[in-house]
């Protein structure tokens, strides 16, 4: 009888978490990686005015987290981004589905063409070399500023 009881109450345990779709278990998310951005002109130098943006975006959704949505300028070539973390009680299916997985960044400055790339967890440093041009894209850090940046990613690459 006592063997009855405890393959009803597994049973139920894991009909009511399929249900709820979630887990009680606590955990930690890399909400954005610690890292380190260099931001240069072709020859290697500091660029005068230059901006960094660098969006945490959650998916599947594709919504920009503006909360963790950092902007600020890149004096002396240099950013240094710490890592972000945040402590969950529960685990949300499927896949821990509120993590963020994906970082965008674009960097801008007056007289060169942005650059654009997306930041992987793993990645500690990333060198952008700013490039003479016109600047057309504006990073703002919002979805609009968001979304014109994606748009940018496809078109560089596509060509």
């Amino acid at each position: 009888m006592s063997d009855c009881r405890l393959a009803m109450r597994c049973v139920s345990a894991g009909l009511i978490t399929s249900l709820a779709g979630c887990l009680p278990l606590p955990h930690r998310h890399l909400d954005r990686p610690g890292v380190a951005f260099d931001v240069r002109d072709a020859a290697g130098g500091a660029v005068p005015g230059a901006r960094l943006t660098v969006y945490t975006v959650r998916r599947p959704s594709n919504s920009l987290d503006a909360a963790l949505t950092w902007a600020g300028p890149a004096r002396d070539a240099r950013v240094a981004l710490p890592a972000v973390r945040r402590r969950h009680a529960v685990m949300f299916l499927p896949t821990d589905a509120e993590a963020p997985n994906a970082w965008v960044w674009c960097a801008t400055a007056p007289g060169h063409a942005a650059e654009v790339g997306e930041l992987r967890a793993h990645d500690t440093h990333v060198r952008v070399a700013l490039r003479r041009g016109a600047e057309t894209l504006t990073c703002a850090p919002s979805d609009s500023g968001y979304r014109a940046v994606q748009r940018a990613r496809a078109q560089a690459s596509g060509s």
